[in-house]
C-alpha cells in the first residue's frame, strides 16, 4: 500500500481509475468497514485501484469544535488496518483553513477528479466543502457526473447509530464489551513499561507500570480484564486505572499491569506492550488492610482467568 499525503496546494498527482471511500475513520469501526468492504468489492469488479481517503489534523481541531479531540485509533494503527485490507493507496489530504473554506464543487474538482476518481463510497452522512454544504448526493452534480457514488446507510445495532463518539462513550463508562460490538475489534492501548515493582514491600503482586504511546480517550478508572502482548504473544493480564488509593497513592493516573499467567517470567522494563481491554471487572477501591487487598486481588485473577480463557 502507497500512502499519499497531498494538501490544498497539491496538483499533478498522476492516479487514474480509482475507487475510493472517504471520511475521517475514527476508530474504523462497523460502519467504516462497511465503506472499505464496498470499496473493495468496486475495485475488484471494475479492476481498478483502491483507495482511502482521509485527512490529518481532525477536522474538528482547525474548525475548534473540539480542540481536545482524541482519536480512538492513531495514525499508524488506521494505516496498518488499511493495509491488511489490502487498500492500494492510503491518501491522506491536509486538513486546513485553506481546505476548510474550499467550495464544495471546487473540492470536487480539485482533489476528487484530479485524484482520477471514478467511483466514490460515501456514507449517508457525508458532508464536505465550506460549512458542509457539499452532500453525498451533490457529489455527481460537482463532478459532472464523472464520478459514480455508492451511498451507504447508517448502520444501527440495538437501536443506536454506530459512531465513534458513541464508542467513546462506552469506553468512558467501562463498557469494553459494547464497544467491541460496535468496533468489530477489542479495543487497545499500547506503552513503553517504565518500571515493575511489587505493590509495598509485603504485598507480592508484581506490576507493570506503563507509560502510554499516546492520548487515548477517556477510559472509566477500575480494574479490566485483558489480553496483553508482548513479544509476539498473547498473555491473561489484570489492568488497574486508577491512582492506587490504599498503597503508594499516585496521583497522577497510572495504568498498571499485572500478568496473571502461571510461571510468567519475563523482565518487562522497556518493552512495548499492547493490551486488548476484554471486561471492566471493578471500580478501584480503598482497603483498609493487606489482607484484604491480597483476598480481591485473587477474587480478581479468578474471574479474570474465567473470561480470558473463554475469550478467543
Amino acid at each position: 500500500m502507497e500512502i499519499i499525503k497531498i494538501s490544498s496546494s497539491s496538483n499533478n498527482f498522476n492516479l487514474e481509475n480509482i475507487v475510493a471511500t472517504i471520511g475521517e475513520f475514527d476508530g474504523l469501526h462497523l460502519a467504516h468497514q462497511a465503506l472499505l468492504k464496498k470499496t473493495l468489492e468496486i475495485a475488484k469488479e471494475k479492476n481498478y485501484k483502491s483507495a482511502l481517503i482521509t485527512f490529518e489534523p481532525h477536522p474538528d481541531i482547525v474548525l475548534k469544535k473540539d480542540l481536545d479531540y482524541v482519536s480512538l485509533l492513531s495514525f499508524e494503527e488506521k494505516s496498518d488496518i488499511i493495509k491488511n485490507n489490502n487498500f492500494n493507496y492510503l491518501i491522506v489530504i491536509t486538513f486546513d483553513n485553506n481546505l476548510s473554506n474550499m467550495e464544495h464543487n471546487i473540492f470536487v474538482q480539485k482533489f476528487l477528479l484530479e485524484l482520477g476518481v471514478k467511483e466514490l463510497v460515501v456514507g449517508y452522512d457525508f458532508c464536505y466543502g465550506f460549512k458542509g454544504l457539499g452532500k453525498a448526493k451533490s457529489i455527481a452534480i460537482d463532478s459532472n457526473n464523472q464520478i459514480k457514488v455508492h451511498i451507504i446507510p447508517e448502520i444501527i445495532i440495538e437501536d443506536k447509530k454506530v459512531g465513534s463518539s458513541l464508542i467513546k462513550d462506552l469506553l468512558s463508562r467501562g463498557n469494553v464489551k459494547k464497544a467491541k460490538m460496535l468496533l468489530g475489534y477489542n479495543y487497545r492501548i499500547s506503552g513503553e513499561v517504565v518500571h515493575g515493582r511489587n505493590i509495598g514491600e509485603k504485598i507480592k503482586v508484581p506490576t507493570a507500570n506503563l507509560k502510554l504511546d499516546r492520548k487515548y480517550p477517556k477510559l472509566k478508572e477500575g480494574v479490566y480484564a485483558g489480553k496483553c502482548f508482548i513479544n509476539g504473544q498473547y498473555y491473561n493480564a489484570i489492568l488497574n486505572i486508577g491512582h492506587n488509593p490504599s498503597f503508594n497513592y499516585y496521583e497522577n493516573l497510572s495504568y498498571e499491569i499485572h500478568i496473571i499467567e502461571k510461571n510468567f517470567s519475563c523482565n518487562l522494563y522497556g518493552q512495548k506492550i499492547t493490551l486488548e481491554l476484554i471486561e471492566y471487572l471493578r471500580e478501584e477501591q480503598v482497603f483498609k488492610n493487606i489482607e484484604d487487598f491480597q483476598m480481591q486481588i485473587c477474587k480478581d485473577k479468578n474471574q479474570a482467568n474465567l473470561i480470558l480463557n473463554n475469550t478467543l
